[in-house]
């Protein structure tokens, strides 16, 4: 690829929400050219570094280059309708941010703000307390509070792209650009703290468009919710928009969630394993392993008995080592055989006694020869 489509697909992979390690890797090219024509860009002024890992593409200063270049400046991927897009695609939507000021912003001094620069507002308030403004900047309904702001994506509005992550920095870049950079300019005022933009995502929805499981739920007339351990729902089967989606919805986890999900629709459709055959082969599993503990315990049992077995002829072995075992004699002759020393004698007390006069002589007579007694 020569510089300008290089350039050009920079700008739109940052339009996209990329990264500059994600670009770099996605274009194939070293490392110090990518950094030439990202450095080209930023001084340009067509890449701008608006937060923490995130850039936005100056729409002014693109036009600019493009046109001279002979190109067409690409813009970001934003729509009211998916039709357009292949299964599994994330639209992002349903986004609210909020944003602490950075400076004492009081009531008084947000209205007179409000009125100098000309924005349509409205007072709100809870219980009729008056506790802020609210007006349109875009796409994006603001509400300005004592603290901070949020901003509330419109309804229809939505990002989409083949990664979640991606979904969610297109609406992070168009939050900025048409929200806080433009009142940034007009307070005068920097908004960041340090170098970045501090601010939080307060609800966040992604949902994987034309997905089967959904369909399959529309079809049923049935609803699909999912809870976590805690009862918090973060997935949810979504027919508002006739697209048969499958939504993650927990605002803190809803991109990862998303990514979860998609990875393992998308496995089911490459391999052609359906839910069904994944509860058949856990089925089968189960009666394996009933069979398997069938056995194990058997297995148990003999290894229990063999165990025993072991252990008392381990004890019949110390005894004939340590002399405690009583061997069975039936005669004055047998009775000499196993005995080795005359406490041995002991062990036959009873047996002795029972000895005749004749067999007691004997016994004595050998116990003599034998151990000098």
């Amino acid at each position: 690829m020569n510089k300008d489509v290089l350039l050009k697909k920079i700008v739109e992979l940052v339009n996209e929400g990329a990264t500059p390690e994600d670009i770099y890797l996605r274009l194939g090219i070293s490392r110090r050219s990518f950094y030439r024509l990202w450095s080209y860009l930023k001084g340009l002024g067509v890449v701008e570094k608006i937060g923490y890992g995130v850039y936005s593409v100056n729409q002014t200063s693109s036009s600019n280059l493009f046109q001279a270049i002979g190109n067409e400046s690409p813009q970001s991927v934003k729509a009211n309708s998916d039709d357009e897009y292949p299964v599994g695609t994330d639209r992002a939507h349903a986004f609210i941010f909020t944003m602490p000021f950075p400076f004492t912003f009081p009531l008084r001094k947000q209205e007179k703000f409000l009125k100098n620069l000309g924005f349509d507002y409205k007072s709100i308030g809870v219980s009729g307390l008056w506790r802020g403004f609210s007006f349109l900047m875009g796409d994006w309904l603001v509400k300005f509070h004592p603290k901070s702001l949020t901003a509330t994506l419109r309804k229809g509005v939505s990002f989409f792209s083949s990664d979640s992550h991606e979904a969610y920095l297109l609406a992070v870049n168009d939050f900025l650009e048409k929200v806080v950079v433009p009142l940034e300019r007009s307070t005068k005022v920097s908004w960041k703290r340090g170098k970045e933009y501090r601010f939080k995502t307060s609800r966040q929805h992604h949902a994987r468009i034309k997905d089967s499981v959904a369909k399959g739920y529309r079809l049923k007339k049935q609803k699909l919710h999912v809870r976590d351990e805690e009862g918090t729902l973060w997935l949810l089967a979504d027919f508002s928009f006739s697209a048969d989606e499958l939504e993650s919805v927990a605002k803190d986890s809803a991109v990862r969630d998303y990514r979860v999900v998609n990875r393992f629709m998308n496995s089911v459709r490459d391999t052609g394993v359906t839910m069904q055959d994944v509860l058949n082969m856990f089925a089968q599993s189960q009666e394996q392993m009933g069979y398997y503990a069938e056995n194990m315990v058997s297995h148990v049992k003999a290894v229990q008995k063999l165990g025993s077995g072991v252990e008392e002829l381990t004890n019949v072995v110390k005894d004939l080592k340590g002399g405690n075992l009583k061997r069975e004699v039936d005669s004055v002759d047998d009775l000499m055989m196993v005995v080795e020393s005359i406490d041995d004698l002991e062990k036959y007390r009873d047996f002795v006694e029972g000895l005749s006069s004749d067999d007691k002589l004997r016994l004595t007579d050998w116990i003599s020869d034998t151990f000098g007694k």
